[in-house]
C-alpha cells in the first residue's frame, strides 16, 4: 500500500492523513500476532503452518534484500523492493490473527484481507515498483531524436545527447525534463549524473541520481544503450528551504555533470564530441518569466510612442535626472511585449549630436540577464540601463535614440513612431539641449 501509492503520486503530492490511515493495515496486523500470542499463552500456540510460513519469509526478505546490496549498493533508498512479498505475507498472516477474535466475521474478514493484501502486496505494489522505477526503455540505434542542448562526452564512456522539455519556461515549482544518453563503452566506474539549473554560480535547482532513475548502474551499460531518462526538478524544494526562488526576468543556463557515485566527484571529464575538454557543461537554458514589472519600472514615467511590429512596444520610461554633460543617468526602461521572437536581439542606446552619433548602452536587455528570446506575450519587462554622459559635448541639440540589432549583421529590427517608420530604425526617446 505504501509503495503503490508513494509510486503513483510521488511524495510531493502525499497527504499524512493518507499515511496514517494506510498505517492502520500493519498495526492492524501486529495486533493480531499479540492477539493470538495473548489469548493462548504463548507464541508456540501459533498453527505450525504459520510458524513455518513465517520463518521462511522473514529470511526469503532479509536474503532478499543482502542480494540487492550485492548488486545496487548505491541504490539505498529502493533496498525494500524485493522484499514485497515477504512483508505483505507477514501481515496477511497478522490481520488472519486478528480476525479470530470477531467471530461473527471472522471468515470475510479472513478472506477480504488475505485477498487484498496479497493482491496490493504481490501485485499492484510491483508492477508500480516496474512502471515508476524499472530500467529505462532503450531506443533504436536508427532512431532520430528531437532533441535540443549540446552534445557533451563523459569519460568517451558516456555522450549526453540532448534534452526535451515541454516548454523552456519556469511555470511551478518543478520542472519536467527528459535527458538522453548513449553509451559509448562499458565501464566499472560508478557514476551518477546531475543538472543543475544555475546563474553566476548561485544554484536555482539541482537533481542528482543513477542512471534510469537509479536502475542503471554504470556497471551495467553496454557499448550501444540509447536511453532517457525523464524526471522532474524541483524549483521550490521543501527540503531545502533555503534556497532563493527563481528571480523574474531571468535566464538559468542547464548544467549537466556526471559525478563518482561513491565520492560525488566530478571526476568525469567532459569533452566535446571532438575531444575538447569542457570545464563547465551547459547543454541549455531555462526562462524565470518576467511577469508583470510595472511596479517595479521607476517613480514617474513618461508616456513613449515606439514600436517595434511583431514583437514589443515601448510602454513608457523614465529618467534619474534630466541628462547634462558628465553625468550618470539611470534609465528605466517598460517594454509591453505584444508577440514572441525565436531571436535573440541585441539593445542599444545611442546619443546624436552636432557630431554624429555615439553608442551609450549596447547589449542583451536586463543587464545580459533576459534575452529577447526569452520574452513572452503579455509580459511587461522592466530593463534598467546607466547612462554616461560624455563630458566633452559640445553646445547643441541632442537626442537618444533606441533600438535593436543583430550583432552579426548589424540589421537593425523595424521601427516605428508615432505609427510611422522610425529613420533608420533608430527611434527617438527623448531630445535635450547642451548650453
Amino acid at each position: 500500500f505504501y509503495m503503490t501509492y508513494w509510486g503513483n503520486v510521488s511524495p510531493r503530492g502525499t497527504n499524512p492523513f493518507s499515511y496514517a490511515l494506510i498505517s492502520l493495515i500493519p498495526i492492524g496486523a501486529c495486533v493480531g500476532y499479540l492477539v493470538s500470542a495473548r489469548v493462548k499463552k504463548n507464541l508456540k500456540s501459533l498453527m505450525s503452518q504459520e510458524v513455518i510460513t513465517l520463518v521462511v519469509m522473514v529470511l526469503a526478505m532479509f536474503g532478499a534484500i543482502i542480494y540487492w546490496m550485492q548488486r545496487q549498493s548505491d541504490v539505498w533508498a529502493r533496498l525494500i523492493y524485493p522484499a514485497q512479498a515477504a512483508f505483505a505475507l507477514l501481515i496477511t498472516i497478522g490481520l488472519y490473527q486478528l480476525a479470530r477474535r470477531f467471530p461473527l466475521i471472522r471468515r470475510p474478514l479472513q478472506y477480504g484481507s488475505v485477498s487484498l493484501i496479497l493482491t496490493v502486496g504481490l501485485i499492484l505494489s510491483p508492477m508500480t515498483v516496474q512502471l515508476t522505477f524499472g530500467l529505462p526503455q532503450f531506443l533504436p540505434t536508427n532512431t532520430t531524436l528531437n532533441l535540443q542542448g549540446t552534445v557533451i562526452d563523459f569519460d568517451h564512456t558516456i555522450r549526453f545527447l540532448g534534452y526535451t522539455q515541454s516548454s523552456n519556461h519556469i511555470a511551478a515549482d518543478k520542472h519536467d525534463i527528459t535527458l538522453c544518453w548513449e553509451v559509448l563503452q562499458p565501464t566499472t566506474k560508478p557514476a551518477v549524473f546531475s543538472l543543475k539549473f544555475v546563474h553566476e554560480g548561485q544554484i536555482l535547482a539541482d537533481r542528482t541520481s543513477i542512471h534510469g532513475l537509479g536502475h542503471f548502474n554504470s556497471i551495467s551499460w553496454q557499448t550501444g544503450d540509447r536511453f532517457c531518462d525523464r524526471f522532474d526538478i524541483f524549483i521550490d524544494d521543501p527540503d531545502v528551504p533555503d534556497d532563493p526562488p527563481p528571480a523574474a526576468g531571468q535566464v538559468y543556463d542547464m548544467l549537466v555533470t556526471v559525478l563518482n557515485a561513491k565520492t560525488l566527484e566530478a571526476d568525469w571529464q567532459a569533452t566535446t564530441a571532438n575531444g575538447q575538454a569542457v570545464k563547465y557543461p551547459f547543454v541549455g537554458q531555462v526562462v524565470s518569466p518576467a511577469g508583470d514589472m510595472s511596479s517595479g519600472s521607476g517613480d514617474v514615467q513618461q508616456p513613449s510612442d515606439i514600436a517595434f511590429p511583431n514583437f514589443a512596444h515601448l510602454q513608457s520610461y523614465s529618467l534619474s535626472q534630466p541628462p547634462t554633460a558628465g553625468t550618470t543617468v539611470q534609465l528605466n526602461l517598460l517594454w509591453a511585449v505584444d508577440q514572441n521572437t525565436p531571436d535573440s536581439w541585441t539593445e542599444f542606446i545611442h546619443l546624436t549630436g552636432p557630431n554624429g552619433s555615439q553608442s551609450l548602452g549596447d547589449g542583451i536587455p536586463r543587464s545580459g540577464n533576459y534575452p529577447t528570446w526569452a520574452w513572452s506575450a503579455g509580459e511587461k519587462i522592466a530593463d534598467q540601463w546607466s547612462l554616461q554622459i560624455p563630458s566633452n559635448l559640445p553646445s547643441g541639440d541632442y537626442t537618444l535614440e533606441i533600438g535593436f540589432y543583430q550583432p552579426a549583421t548589424n540589421q537593425r529590427m523595424p521601427a516605428l513612431q508615432a505609427g510611422q517608420a522610425a529613420t533608420d530604425n533608430s527611434p527617438v526617446l527623448m531630445h535635450f539641449q547642451v548650453p
